[in-house]
């Protein structure tokens, strides 16, 4: 049976998760993260964000229960906001992290990892706007 490279990369990314966190995040701060295009929203959401934040985004990805900090459930986000998108914010987060109150936060820095897949800071850009865009589509309800 073959696996397609995003099957891989959430294998990957499972594994690192038993094995504890801090291997996922070394990983990915060492630009060991799996390379997506820039341009596909859901193929980086789900090789970068789904094994925390979950398939659907409600925060209840594999590798969840191994965080100190509960995943953000990104389905409320808009709720959470006057029903408007966050998108400063969203871009923030990706680019510089969180800040945690003792030690590191557990979110790897994105933002760091994406500029050394790809050195143009304009591609960065338009990665984080399109996880951006495809996060936003999260916060819809599927009728």
């Amino acid at each position: 049976m073959r696996l397609s490279g995003a099957r891989v990369a959430l294998v990957g990314l499972i594994v690192a998760a038993c094995l504890g966190i801090p291997a996922l995040v070394a990983a990915q701060e060492s630009g060991a993260a799996p390379y997506k295009a820039p341009n596909e929203g859901k193929e980086m959401y789900v090789a970068y964000c789904g094994s925390c934040h979950g398939a659907q985004g409600r925060g209840d990805g594999p590798a969840a229960t191994a965080l100190k900090v509960p995943p953000a459930d990104l389905t409320v986000l808009m709720k959470n906001n006057g029903g408007t998108f966050p998108e400063a914010k969203f871009r923030q987060i990706m680019a510089n992290g969180t800040v945690a109150a003792h030690g590191n936060a557990d979110m790897p820095i994105w933002g760091q990892i994406f500029k050394k897949m790809d050195k143009d800071p304009a591609v960065t850009a338009v990665r984080i706007e399109n996880l951006m865009k495809y996060v936003q589509v999260l916060n819809y309800p599927i009728k």
